[in-house]
């Protein structure tokens, strides 16, 4: 693993967070369309606040295995007397941070990877991936809290197809390619997308290679006509899925946006 190459790439991604929230959310983050309809009723906060508790303690069950003793979460009537219950202005910048994040650890980690040239940017396991991530952003942003692996364990893999989330991934992947950096997703993202969308999807054309391919053709900054070259000469197998460029996951589709073709797939 590359420390200062994998902090050089999550630098560009990020860059400077104020001018990410300003790129995003031009209006303000509270007026964005992924908070203005945040409310801080009672029944939300205590959510959570249970979500918290069971983030805790799976965190420390994995730390601490069978010596440790899970939190039982309070009743809500005796959550709204105690010392968590603040029904305050919700933290912006915080929830901001949180779910750019999140998309961070889409690009990064979940069995897909981002290249620089031939260099793999390892971020680690999915959990160590989502500890980097909070690592770093607890040494560059300004948030009033610290950041834990669970803020952004499996980062938004449950809302893979959000287009709202379209806007985020295109101005990583931006800054990705700005920094020749390029993207490779794992296979059983086809499997994803056969759940969500079935037989009625029309055929559409992605490659799949191996690793070893891969390699050879980012190691030359390749292009659209370098790529066709090397998959002659190493005899890259073409695949037909059931994939549509018009039903993509959002994170695919950004991909697809930026750079103008689809992403490698590595082959098991």
């Amino acid at each position: 693993m590359n420390i200062d190459l994998n902090l050089e790439v999550l630098s560009h991604a990020y860059d400077d967070m104020d001018v990410t929230m300003d790129i995003l959310c031009p209006e303000g983050v509270a007026y964005s369309e992924w908070f203005a309809n945040e409310e801080r009723t009672d029944d939300g906060l205590y959510q959570d606040y249970l979500e918290s508790v069971k983030n805790r303690n799976a965190y420390m069950t994995e730390q601490k295995g069978d010596e440790y003793k899970p939190l039982t979460p309070m009743a809500l009537e005796d959550f709204i007397k105690s010392e968590y219950y603040e029904k305050e202005d919700p933290d912006y910048y915080v929830a901001f941070v949180e779910l750019f994040s999140n998309c961070i650890w889409d690009v990064f980690s979940g069995n897909n990877a981002v290249y620089y040239k031939e260099h793999k940017i390892d971020l680690g396991t999915w959990r160590g991936s989502a500890q980097m991530i909070a690592d770093f952003v607890n040494h560059t942003c300004e948030a009033d809290i610290t950041f834990q692996s669970n803020d952004f364990y499996c980062g938004n893999i449950d809302d893979a197809f959000r287009e709202d989330y379209l806007p985020i991934y295109e101005l990583i992947f931006t800054r990705l390619k700005a920094a020749s950096c390029t993207w490779v997703i794992d296979e059983d993202i086809t499997m994803a997308v056969d759940a969500e969308f079935g037989e009625e999807m029309e055929k559409g054309e992605v490659m799949k290679v191996k690793e070893s391919t891969l390699l050879s053709a980012l190691a030359e900054n390749m292009n659209k006509e370098q790529l066709k070259r090397v998959e002659q000469e190493l005899k890259v197998e073409q695949a037909k899925d059931n994939i549509s460029p018009d039903n993509l996951p959002a994170i695919v589709q950004a991909y697809v946006n930026v750079y103008g073709v689809m992403p490698l797939i590595l082959k098991k």
